[in-house]
């Protein structure tokens, strides 16, 4: 640490507090100045362990739009820094980062799409943003974000290739393919129908049981809304989708019970995780040891 370095905190904290004291009009002058104080904790100069302090001031950087703020959260919450990494934190700030205009955020949010720690590529996703960053990137990425997306680009399908730059197109063309059965007819094929259904909501149960292990509560609607691994799974037979507290709303089509839902819903208490079916309008002989 040069001896300047104490110097220059103290003037950044000083600016801070004038603009704390001293309202201005300047949002992007204010962001800047947060996010440089959480850019002198997170490298030390306030002692060790300041990770935690560097976020509180990223995101106050981050609320006043400023992009490189948004783009050290998404730093932070990526690589665990002064946090547990949270791949779906990520995701959220580089996209607000890239929407302001940072290639390396897009560049990044592309990387996570294409190689995600849970889950399956998302290919078409991370191609969308990776033509994005090269349409900003300078001279040092522009080279990178070529090669990545030459190679990307081999291992797509011709679907995925021709999502273009539609975001909703991209994220229902990554989807898995969901299972497909015949209407079915009489009470075996009403079993047959609702284990499928519960086989197609498997990847959302899966990924609510994740969050809530990481993060130690139900996922809020905000983050069902926002999160991948979230989004509604279309069946011939019956639409799942997530909800408020992480319940699995399972609707069947077709068949004696065509309209009829029922619940996969989590209980969280005390640590301890459970899951149970709820059964609506379906009966519940019709359900098999998934709900048991």
């Amino acid at each position: 640490m040069s001896n300047r370095t104490p110097y220059l905190a103290a003037l950044l904290i000083a600016a801070v507090a004038g603009l704390w004291l001293h309202p201005v009009p300047h949002r992007f002058l204010a962001g800047r100045l947060y996010n440089n104080v959480g850019a002198l904790y997170a490298s030390g100069v306030f002692g060790e362990n300041g990770g935690a302090s560097a976020l509180r001031w990223y995101r106050d950087a981050a609320a006043l739009g400023c992009a490189p703020a948004a783009f050290n959260l998404g730093y932070a919450y990526q690589n665990g820094l002064g946090t547990v990494v949270d791949e779906r934190e990520a995701r959220r700030w580089y996209e607000q980062a890239a929407d302001g205009g940072i290639a390396l955020a897009a560049n990044n949010l592309a990387i996570l799409y294409a190689n995600p720690a849970h889950g399956r590529p998302r290919l078409a996703l991370a191609r969308l943003w990776l033509r994005r960053a090269a349409a900003r990137a300078d001279a040092d990425l522009a080279g990178t974000v070529a090669a990545s997306l030459a190679a990307m680009e081999r291992d797509m399908t011709p679907e995925q290739l021709a999502v273009g730059d539609d975001p909703e197109r991209a994220a229902r063309v990554d989807l898995p393919a969901a299972p497909r059965i015949v209407a079915p007819s009489g009470e075996a094929g009403v079993r047959t129908q609702v284990a499928t259904a519960l086989a197609a909501a498997a990847p959302l149960r899966e990924a609510a049981t994740r969050y809530i292990r990481e993060h130690h509560q139900l996922p809020l609607p905000a983050v069902v809304a926002s999160g991948a691994g979230f989004e509604p799974v279309d069946t011939a037979t019956a639409r799942v989708e997530l909800g408020a507290g992480a319940m699995i709303q399972i609707t069947l089509r077709g068949g004696p019970y065509d309209g009829a839902d029922f619940g996969w819903i989590p209980l969280y208490q005390h640590g301890t995780l459970k899951w149970i079916c709820a059964h609506g309008h379906v009966p519940t002989r019709y359900f098999g040891p998934q709900c048991r």
